[in-house]
């Protein structure tokens, strides 16, 4: 019975886990924080769903989630003509693109791969996905550096 009580208490003081827990973080031009979010508040955004293919998966598959513009419009945050965004992995990766790029494709915050979430061994919770099955033009080296998995951060920088 010891036992039991020990482990409740535990639990009630280790952090929240799973889709309640923030996974990503919307970060202000300052550096500040504008917004987190979890898995359920993720997945309450459209979702937008297509089968492609990229350098880091054996075939294709079918990607989900919901549109980076629309998360980073949902945040609140300002996006200027020109303006680069930093993206950046849990492992600490970092690259900044082009905002240019979520308003001229289909870019996702993909949080599940062929309906499933994909764990951190999988790329997840989060990978950036562009739509390279329909667009040649993404088939390029300076594309497959943007498929950022593994996403925790993303701000606006001019």
């Amino acid at each position: 019975m010891k036992h039991l009580y020990l482990a409740a208490a535990l639990a009630f003081a280790l952090p929240a886990t799973g889709f309640t827990q923030d996974i990503l973080s919307v970060i202000g031009s300052d550096g500040s924080p504008v917004k987190t979010y979890s898995m359920d508040q993720l997945d309450a955004l459209e979702q937008t769903t297509y089968v492609t293919k990229n350098p880091y998966i054996d075939d294709t598959s079918e990607f989900s989630g919901p549109l980076a513009r629309v998360v980073l419009a949902d945040a609140g945050q300002d996006m200027p003509d020109g303006a680069q965004l930093r993206v950046t992995a849990i492992n600490d990766y970092k690259i900044d693109m082009p905002l240019t790029d979520f308003l001229d494709y289909d870019v996702i915050f993909a949080t599940r791969r062929d309906g499933e979430t994909m764990s951190l061994r999988e790329k997840g919770p989060i990978w950036i996905m562009y739509p390279i099955s329909d667009h040649a033009e993404l088939e390029d080296d300076a594309i497959n550096n943007r498929l950022v998995w593994q996403l925790k951060s993303i701000q606006v920088v001019e």
